[in-house]
């Protein structure tokens, strides 16, 4: 009962207008029945009424990013921001729009911040992490993965991004890492690629298969796909190396400089 229920949220928007979760609600309502451009209607109508309310503009930008709105959502999670410079959910969704779009010094200089004043987020420490990762500087990468299992160790996302990094240097202790991620999400197939990258780099081909095998059935990626054909070449499976490394290079040519 769609108009049932946004009567309901009507009535409590009346008595309590600054709640993004009602308002959140009132736009899924929409979305729900396949009408997105009412559901952001709606957003961007209640956010404008309150221009210093970080919450409903930070919803607003989240709805905007999702809608593929991207420039409309940075704009809104500025307002957020700007309304609430300490309002962590905006400064951290603007951090990770910059790395998304290869500004590493402006990610690193919404991070920095963040991290001096609240070292125990983990989600700004996994953001700093990729930016570092990706900016070329793996080693401070793995710092920061490292600080995180300290404080989390069963954080699935930096127990797998630490044993990826550490698989081509250091692969024993890659290793245990890896394994600590399969065990926190067993049904993960970034974890059975990771896991399975791991053994391949340490010689073990055939246990690489096997897990290999489990990532790429469960969600095909060019780079699972690559991984795999790199195994099977080494365990003498021509055919189905020859299967899978062309159609990951179908995909992404760019994989041909992976590192054998």
């Amino acid at each position: 009962d769609y108009a049932g229920a946004r009567q309901a949220l009507d009535e409590v928007l009346k008595t309590y207008p600054l709640d993004a979760a009602v308002v959140e609600t009132l736009a899924e309502s929409y979305s729900s029945q396949g009408n997105m451009p009412k559901a952001l209607e709606v957003l961007r109508e209640h956010a404008s009424k309150w221009p210093r309310a970080a919450p409903l503009h930070h919803v607003l930008g989240v709805w905007l990013q999702r809608a593929g709105l991207r420039s409309e959502a940075r704009k809104a999670f500025t307002v957020a921001v700007n309304a609430a410079p300490n309002y962590l959910p905006g400064v951290l969704a603007l951090a990770e729009m910059d790395l998304q779009d290869g500004n590493m010094d402006g990610a690193r200089g919404r991070l920095a911040p963040v991290l001096a004043s609240h070292p125990e987020n983990i989600q700004a420490r996994l953001l700093l992490a990729s930016t570092e990762e990706k900016a070329g500087n793996q080693a401070a990468g793995i710092v920061q993965y490292r600080a995180i299992i300290e404080r989390d160790p069963k954080n699935f996302a930096a127990l797998n991004n630490l044993a990826f990094a550490l698989a081509r240097d250091k692969p024993d202790e890659a290793l245990k890492y890896a394994q600590s991620a399969v065990e926190v999400a067993p049904g993960e197939p970034a974890a059975q690629d990771t896991l399975g990258w791991i053994y391949y780099r340490k010689g073990m081909f055939r246990e690489a298969v096997t897990y290999l095998r489990r990532a790429v059935d469960k969600q095909a990626t060019p780079a699972r796909q690559y991984h795999l054909g790199m195994a099977y070449a080494k365990v003498g499976e021509k055919r189905l190396a020859i299967q899978y490394l062309s159609a990951a290079l179908d995909k992404d040519s760019s994989l041909s400089g992976i590192e054998r």
